[in-house]
């Protein structure tokens, strides 16, 4: 427990300023002198003559006054030096328990009946298996110790809100000023420097703080309670507790509701991540398996190139050529050299596996949030926080002084409130659609960039090579581009964190809860933009292009293969997008995600072992804990905001993009499983311990989960329809199925979707194949009549064959099929589990009931008493007449006494007067 050096109070929150050092030091020296607790200041022998020591003397005056309207408010404080900075003082605030009962009430804050007691869990092999629950809390067990309860039952969570509430209202004005409210206030007046609440000693303090209590004792006191503090730090802040559940109960006693609820977010997301992994192994199993059998099951390979095709070209007497991926610096690829390249078999999205997978982790992401809102509803009822009021918020510092003139009427409330006008806000709804289309020329610039990026790392590849590139070059310059994308998306991001913060303090919110509203959500839409802008544009502008452009034919009037136009402003696909998409998906997710959270770990690792070798060097040193939380850092008010969006991005990484990379949820699990030790020991050890706030929900972020949920569902029916080959195979295989080879799809499949081009008008500069007449390209186009003239259905133009219109309609309907299947599923599903549970229901019931029940034994005992007066007023008149009789006789020996009384006492009197 953090005490006073009196050892007496407890300390709930501390205050720092600073009195800084000039010439006119000797006249502002602050002579502080302790009256109730309160420091008081001598008045100063003559006025400042200085612009600078006006502006401090100000301050010190504001300082004097909070402190004492504080103590008048019920608060205790003390005033103390620091050790090693002369000049900087601490505010320590104390409650006493009558504060926190009187203010519990305004803040919503209900005292739980049971106190609280640490529970005791052990570490034992069966934890390993308990990762698949890491959203569930087991019930606290009974502990021994009972000097681990907090006193009065109140946490130190609850302890910090109630003396942060008071501080938020106190006024430090002379003259009760309104602008003059709050501690925020002060502090963007630099009136205090920082404020923060106290953290409990770590085990390493406390022995340098038992170091220092026993000098020249050999023996020490060992039976000392543990802190909430150092449990977390041992069963739950430490990558040795991976595999173990989440202590939520500790976590919303130590940390508050807000941050215990991110947790339960992050617990329960994890959770499911291990469901959504678990398909994508057996799928790649099962693909895995498909691709070596040798049945007609093959039809869906996973290949990019159907095995089948392999096997009946691999012995043909004339080598197939496919036609060059680009129109610079590209040769022809022999279709065998494909086939027996490694990289064929990376790719996955051909298979049936994908459509499978799809769909399964499309309904995980609604059955998710639905979930979620269930888990939720289950600790906002189990911590009280369904009782808040938080329509009546304090105004926020920055809108106070913003002097609004315009008041509007709240209907909660039936009062008038301040609000911005009809103006501002227009101007501001300006603004953010202005910035919104800037950031998205900005992302577009970027995106070409890095597409003209890719054909100059062509162009370098082609001069070292000595040779034209084929088709695993050309993946290795994307690889390469995409990594550099990857580090302009970082610097987008700090770009984006600056713009939306500057906006919204310009937009200047009424309350603290709108400002992060609309802060997370300007955020949110603009890091959206920054990671999925290039996959968007794989999927839609590149997908479309790569379907409807004719890319090769010189009689075309749309595009030409040698024009000039081609060469830099047409980016096509050479198969289907899906290559280039799983590649850009594999870059951006391992880099971003993965790479970022191992570099998150690796240093906090690193820190902690500074930290310990730093502090274990300095023998017998020690602080006092406030000054020593004040040396560590502080996070920024956003910080929470930023650690969801981590999660958010990364549930649209996998949720949008599952067809093309279906590994992600896996490598997601096994990155989350680390960061959410990262991130307790970032909340536990590394920083100041977070201000506690009260919290209903996680806010906005369950509502983006919803959305981004449901924009999955037609996001990738759109890819597996158009960007991938399955429909086309679909087809194929129904109408000709009789044609599949013993390996799959056969030789006539591969007529079916690659055309024929006539390339003895093509020149390649440097080409290794020489003579060639003809090559094949992704596409359903008509055979020349120059190749094939025997062939009826021949053109001399380029044409689309009749199969295009077909297959595309095919890919409309197959689209709509997976929504609507989608849609119905997750509709059944949501509708057997609604968001509320009915444990959650049957408990409010139960609460109504007897707060009805108490209710009606209030009014009954007030009904019989009224009855009990008004039939004594009723009574007959005889009965009435004895009443009053027996009153009387009962009354007369009293009455005649006094009258002894009296005249014993004036007969007294007389006899002194004489």
């Amino acid at each position: 427990m953090e005490t006073s050096s009196d050892g007496e109070l407890k300390i709930d929150y501390v205050l720092v300023y600073r009195e800084p050092v000039d010439k006119w030091r000797d006249i502002f020296e602050p002579h502080v002198r302790l009256v109730g607790h309160v420091s008081t200041l001598v008045s100063l022998p003559h006025p400042i003559p200085d612009t600078r020591a006006e502006i401090l003397r100000q301050r010190r005056q504001y300082r004097q006054i909070y402190q004492r309207r504080l103590i008048e408010a019920g608060l205790k404080i003390r005033i103390v030096s620091a050790h090693q900075a002369k000049r900087r003082y601490f505010v320590l605030v104390h409650a006493p328990s009558h504060i926190l009962e009187k203010h519990s009430d305004i803040i919503g804050l209900k005292k739980k009946m049971n106190k609280w007691t640490l529970p005791d869990y052990k570490t034992t092999v069966v934890q390993f298996f308990r990762f698949f629950m890491f959203w569930r809390q087991e019930e606290p067990e009974p502990h021994s110790n009972e000097q681990q309860q907090q006193p009065g039952g109140w946490s130190l969570s609850d302890r910090a809100l109630v003396v942060r509430d008071l501080l938020a209202r106190t006024n430090y004005g002379p003259h009760h000023e309104n602008e003059m409210v709050g501690l925020q206030s002060m502090l963007n007046q630099n009136i205090y420097t920082t404020a923060y609440p106290l953290h409990e000693p770590s085990e390493l303090a406390r022995k340098l703080s038992k170091r220092k209590e026993s000098v020249g004792n050999e023996e020490g006191n060992d039976d000392e309670e543990t802190t909430e503090r150092e449990w977390l730090s041992f069963h739950w802040a430490s990558f040795f507790a991976l595999f173990m559940q989440q202590p939520l109960d500790v976590v919303r006693s130590y940390f508050g509701p807000q941050i215990a609820l991110y947790f339960v977010f992050f617990g329960s997301y994890i959770s499911w991540l291990v469901l959504a992994s678990l398909p994508s192994v057996i799928f790649r199993l099962f693909s895995t398996w498909q691709d070596g059998a040798s049945h007609k099951l093959n039809i869906l390979s996973e290949r990019v190139i159907p095995r089948g095709v392999c096997q009946e070209y691999r012995n043909a007497t004339k080598e197939i050529l496919i036609c060059p991926q680009c129109s610079l610096n590209c040769d022809f690829e022999s279709l065998t050299h494909i086939c027996d390249h490694p990289l064929a078999l990376v790719y996955t999205s051909h298979s049936l596996a994908p459509l499978i997978h799809s769909m399964i982790i499309c309904i995980w992401a609604a059955i998710f949030v639905q979930y979620l809102r269930r888990q939720e509803a289950r600790f906002v009822h189990r911590w009280f926080l369904m009782d808040n009021v938080y329509d009546e918020e304090m105004l926020r510092p920055e809108f106070v002084r913003a002097n609004v003139k315009r008041h509007t009427f709240n209907a909660i409330t039936g009062r008038k409130e301040p609000a911005h006008s009809k103006l501002h806000r227009l101007s501001v709804l300006s603004l953010q659609t202005l910035t919104i289309v800037l950031m998205v020329v900005m992302i577009l610039g970027v995106n070409f960039g890095c597409l003209l990026l890719k054909y100059h790392i062509r162009s370098a590849m082609l001069h070292i090579l000595n040779h034209p590139l084929d088709r695993f070059t050309i993946i290795g310059a994307a690889i390469v581009a995409a990594l550099v994308h990857s580090g302009t998306i970082l610097l987008l991001n700090w770009i984006s964190q600056k713009t939306c913060l500057w906006i919204v303090e310009w937009e200047n919110p009424k309350t603290q809860r709108a400002f992060d509203d609309q802060y997370s959500k300007m955020i949110f839409i603009f890091e959206f933009l920054d990671y999925f802008a290039p996959l968007f544009y794989i999927v839609f502008v590149r997908t479309m292009v790569s379907i409807w452009a004719v890319r090769f034919g010189s009689e075309s009037n749309l595009l030409s293969f040698n024009g000039p136009w081609v060469k830099w402003f047409v980016d096509t696909c050479s198969y289907t997008c899906m290559e280039e998409l799983d590649q850009a998906m594999i870059v951006f997710f391992c880099f971003t995600q993965i790479f970022r959270e191992i570099f998150k770990a690796f240093w906090i690792w690193v820190y902690g072992v500074f930290r310990r070798v730093c502090l274990r060097s300095q023998k017998g040193c020690y602080l006092p804990p406030w000054e020593r939380d004040f040396f560590l850092p502080q996070f920024s008010k956003q910080q929470l905001c930023y650690d969801h969006l981590r999660l958010i991005i990364q549930f649209s990484f996998v949720v949008l993009f599952s067809a093309s990379f279906p590994f992600a949820p896996f490598l997601a699990l096994i990155v989350n499983i680390i960061c959410l030790r990262a991130d307790a020991i970032k909340w536990t050890k590394m920083a100041r311990r977070a201000t506690p706030k009260m919290a209903p929900s996680i806010g906005i972020w369950m509502k983006l989960l919803n959305m981004i949920a449901t924009f999955a569902v037609p996001f990738n029916g759109f890819v597996l329809a158009f960007t991938t080959d399955i429909v086309p195979r679909l087809v194929y295989v129904f109408k000709n199925f009789h044609n599949a080879t013993q390996y799959g799809l056969g030789a006539e499949y591969f007529d079916f979707v690659y055309a024929r081009f006539d390339t003895r008008n093509m020149t390649i500069s440097r080409s290794m194949h020489k003579n060639v007449t003809e090559c094949r390209f992704y596409g359903m186009y008509k055979t020349p009549c120059s190749l094939a003239p025997e062939d009826d259905t021949c053109s001399n133009t380029v044409e689309r064959s009749p199969e295009f219109l077909q297959i595309f309609f095919y890919r409309v309907f197959f689209m709509s099929c997976f929504i609507n299947t989608v849609f119905g599923v997750t509709w059944f599903l949501k509708l057997m589990f609604p968001a509320e549970p009915e444990s959650v229901k049957l408990a409010k019931k139960q609460e109504q009931f007897k707060a009805q029940q108490a209710l009606a034994q209030v009014q009954t005992m007030s009904t019989m008493n009224l009855a009990l007066s008004m039939s004594r007023e009723n009574l007959p008149c005889d009965q009435r007449c004895l009443q009053r009789r027996a009153s009387l006789i009962r009354d007369e020996p009293k009455e005649e006494q006094r009258d002894d009384e009296s005249t014993n006492t004036e007969e007294e009197e007389d006899e002194d007067a004489e």
